[in-house]
This record gives C-alpha cells, sequence and structure tokens, in this order.
C-alpha cells in the first residue's frame, strides 16, 4: 500500500510539471490593435510554439518575441537602437504567454508592419516572463519582409512597405584622447648685463687732470720769477 501510494506521488509530480514545460514555448494569445483595426483588433489563439506553424507562433517569431523574452534565435536581427527613419503605421500587439503561475505573463510589443526593409518591432521593458529570469529589457528587431503579409492575412490593412531600407548604426570605434605634448619648460628672460666701464676712461681722467696741475704750477712759477725780476 504504501509502495502504491509513492508511486502515484510520483505520477501525480511529473503530471504537474508537464504544463509548465509546454507553456515555456510560446504564447497562447496575441491580441493586435491599432489604426484601421475594426471590432477591437485581431485576436489570434493557438500554440505559439516556434516552428509549430501556425499563425501565431509564426508571429511571434518573426517579431521577435522569442529573442526578447528568451534570448532565442529569430527571423530577423536584432537593432542596436531605435531607427532613425520614418517607420509608419504603428500598432501594439499584448502576447499572453502562460508560466505555471496563476496569471499569465504579459508581454506588451509596438509593431510597425510597413518600416523600410521589413517590419519594425519593439518588446518593451516589463517583469520577467518565468520566475528566474532577469526582468525584460526594450528590444528593437527588423522581422522578414514575410511578416507584413503575415499580418495582411490575418486582418491588418494591405498597405505597401515604405521605401528604402534600414541602416543599423556603425560600430563606433572607442574614444581615443590626443596626446598632448609634453609642456615645454618656460625660459626665464636672462637679465641684460650693463657694461662696467673699464679703467681706461678713469686713467684718461687722470692725465688729464695731471697736465692741467702741471701747466697751471708752471704758469704760476713764471709769474712768480718775473716779479721777482721786476723788483
Amino acid at each position: 500500500m504504501k509502495t502504491r501510494m509513492l508511486l502515484v506521488i510520483g505520477i501525480a509530480a511529473a503530471v504537474l510539471t508537464v504544463p509548465t514545460t509546454a507553456f515555456a514555448k510560446g504564447p497562447t494569445i496575441a491580441v493586435i490593435t491599432g489604426s484601421g483595426l475594426k471590432g477591437g483588433g485581431v485576436t489570434l489563439r493557438g500554440m505559439g510554439e516556434p516552428g509549430s506553424g501556425a499563425k501565431l507562433g509564426d508571429l511571434a517569431e518573426q517579431s521577435g518575441l522569442f529573442s526578447a523574452t528568451f534570448g532565442a534565435a529569430s527571423d530577423g536581427h536584432i537593432l542596436p537602437v531605435k531607427p532613425s527613419v520614418a517607420l509608419g503605421a504603428h500598432f501594439v500587439v499584448v502576447y499572453t504567454i502562460p508560466n505555471g503561475d496563476p496569471k499569465p505573463a504579459k508581454v506588451t510589443m509596438d509593431l510597425y508592419p510597413y518600416a523600410p526593409g521589413g517590419p519594425v518591432s519593439y518588446t518593451r521593458p516589463g517583469p520577467p516572463v518565468f520566475s528566474g529570469q532577469e526582468p525584460l529589457a526594450g528590444q528593437w528587431f527588423q522581422g522578414p519582409t514575410s511578416l507584413r503579409d503575415l499580418l495582411v492575412s490575418v486582418g491588418l490593412p494591405d498597405e505597401a512597405a515604405l521605401p528604402g531600407f534600414i541602416v543599423s548604426p556603425q560600430t563606433v570605434a572607442p574614444y581615443v584622447p590626443p596626446v598632448v605634448a609634453a609642456p615645454q619648460p618656460v625660459t626665464q628672460p636672462q637679465p641684460v648685463k650693463t657694461a662696467t666701464p673699464g679703467p681706461g676712461p678713469w686713467i684718461a681722467l687722470v692725465v688729464v687732470a695731471m697736465t692741467v696741475i702741471v701747466a697751471v704750477t708752471q704758469q704760476l712759477r713764471r709769474r712768480r720769477v718775473g716779479v721777482a725780476v721786476a723788483g
């Protein structure tokens, strides 16, 4: 009896884990609203598993939902920033993703089906889809051109894509600061040296003075001699 009870408990535990695994594969509902849609928008229901072939699964995969929520490869490519060109008509998609909790996760996505080169989407930031995951970060994504045809087939206006294409920004080279030359030492102005007069001028003055003295002395002697003779 005890062995049978343990077996029943084990089977029940295995059964309870199956829905969580299945739920992790994709959304079960997608509601699209926006300009030109009647009756509250377009609603897709079913199993939105990757590769299922169902329209809900193709929509989730080609719009970048799996890339944004699970990091899985999708048809298209991630855009590093919001495109700078006009993207055309704007729609909103709300995905419902069962995650094993009583309340399923909701992921909101902005969708531009007629953007140049293929539909563009933006998955808005939000709480984690599954327990233990990181919160959702915003992601710009460009899907294949076939996504426009899929959206038209489920009820969106059959409008042509805008001309042109989106160019992803080039990788910016890291900033390299310019090499600044080392400052040169400031040369202090040298004081102007004033020429010091040599002994030459002084000698000349002394010679002139002595000459004058000798001449005056001789003149005085001559006068004295003349006075003596006259007396």
